[in-house]
């Protein structure tokens, strides 16, 4: 069943009440993502199982407290996903709040693990510490989280851009370049199906409460896939490619962008449209979804939207100037976490730009930032930064030698997980631990208190 949308309504709007100028960046376009990417060799790896060590290195008084309480982190909305995963998809959880339930990293590197080439898709982690990813090499990878040790590597022949999601059987999916979305059993590697999307991949999949797996590809359809036997339940077409990923309210609705400008609302069981909002630019950007419905997300043409959930209703909209391609992460108290190509910030519940912190991260960022249990935040662009939630001081920068492209993921313990285009897996740890000698070895650059 194949729904259809993408039409030229302009929904509600985007006016914003602030009366600020409304630069629109849409001429910066999408970073040239395959032109760039495809400079390394496809690396035909088997299904490797057990310990394959290759690759393992070793205050102002209305400033916004992002601290989180441990209570409303277990609240998050992740059934559908396996049982005590700390970061089973990106973004945390189905509502892509970014809000992980380990206390943050200090800055040091716990080991890095080397891939074939770039890395953009975003590391998701089991519950038994087990972090999966892809690499532009054309390899899914499952490695150790405690030691960087590979597990297993899977691979498709093609470039893996999209980020996993792990379902509550332990199931894996993923989609790739080649068109198809893989399910694979997170212990072994091995195929449990695949689906055919006929396009390339490079949204990353949800899961929501009844197992049921949503993808988005560059044909412009948002797919719902069974979890179990891979077979479509539906689709919805919109007008362009879409890049963005999707988020799952606990109202039925999945919202995802297209980069035909818009924001789709569609009912999860269904297929059908709720509403559509239309933006001043490409929605590359994934949704986020608050405690009480507000969807927010950016918009290619430089404006940040909080919308109601329900009816697609602009709450506010701000002007940032720059073109938002990543998404957004939300604190229980509503405190919006945004990132931008040359600032990130923090948004007060009510669209009052509260912070904001100048920097070149990089020229259109495409990972969101993330917030640890104690309330530390991390951004990614040209390094990783910390950032202390309550006195918005920046504590440290971690240099990797390359680029971050994708969603850092907070395990249990605390340990930051992010990919690179230097090719590796970076993890970085709560304590001082010395890396093995290496010529890649990197150390943290702390600010001075």
């Amino acid at each position: 069943m194949e729904m259809t949308g993408g039409s030229d309504s302009e929904g509600y709007g985007a006016q914003s009440h602030y009366g600020f100028k409304n630069d629109s960046h849409e001429t910066r376009g999408r970073r040239p993502r395959l032109k760039r990417r495809l400079t390394g060799p496809i690396l035909a790896i088997s299904v490797i199982v057990a310990a394959a060590a290759t690759g393992c290195r070793q205050s102002h008084p209305n400033r916004i407290n992002v601290a989180l309480s441990g209570a409303a982190v277990n609240a998050s909305f992740r059934s559908g996903t396996q049982a005590g995963s700390p970061w089973p998809m990106v973004g945390a959880d189905a509502k892509r709040n970014g809000r992980g339930i380990g206390e943050g990293a200090t800055g040091f590197i716990k080991w890095q693990f080397e891939t074939g080439n770039s890395i953009y898709s975003g590391p998701v982690i089991s519950a038994d510490d087990t972090v999966y990813f892809g690499s532009t090499d054309g390899n899914i990878y499952a490695v150790d989280g405690h030691t960087g040790k590979l597990k297993w590597a899977y691979p498709t022949g093609s470039p893996v851009e999209s980020s996993g999601a792990i379902g509550a059987d332990g199931t894996l999916y993923i989609g790739c370049d080649n068109d198809n979305l893989y399910a694979l059993n997170s212990k072994t590697g091995i195929v449990r199906w695949t689906f055919p999307c006929a396009s390339q991949i490079w949204s990353s999949p949800a899961i929501g409460p009844h197992g049921t797996v949503y993808i988005a590809s560059l044909d412009g359809k948002l797919r719902a896939i069974d979890g179990v036997n891979g077979r479509q339940r539906w689709s919805y077409k919109t007008g362009k490619p879409i890049e963005s990923s999707a988020a799952i309210g606990a109202n039925g609705l999945v919202y995802i962008g297209s980069n035909d400008h818009q924001l789709y609302a569609i009912h999860t069981r269904s297929g059908r449209l709720a509403w559509s909002f239309k933006t001043n630019g490409k929605v590359i950007a994934t949704p986020a979804i608050g405690d009480n419905g507000t969807v927010y997300v950016g918009s290619g043409g430089g404006r940040f939207y909080a919308l109601d959930g329900n009816t697609g209703r602009m709450k506010w909209s701000f002007p940032v100037n720059y073109a938002i391609y990543a998404g957004a992460a939300i604190t229980p108290g509503e405190t919006v976490l945004l990132v931008a190509s040359q600032f990130y910030g923090l948004v007060s519940k009510s669209g009052e730009l509260d912070w904001v912190h100048e920097a070149s991260l990089y020229s259109s960022p495409y990972g969101a930032p993330v917030v640890a249990a104690n309330g530390m935040v991390y951004f990614s662009g040209n390094r990783l930064h910390a950032i202390n939630g309550s006195t918005h001081k920046q504590i440290w920068t971690f240099p990797p030698q390359g680029t971050i492209e994708n969603t850092p993921a907070i395990g249990a313990d605390g340990t930051i997980y992010f990919g690179c285009d230097d090719n590796d897996l970076y993890a970085i740890s709560r304590r001082p631990i010395e890396p093995k000698p290496s010529a890649k070895s990197l150390k943290p650059q702390h600010n001075a208190s």
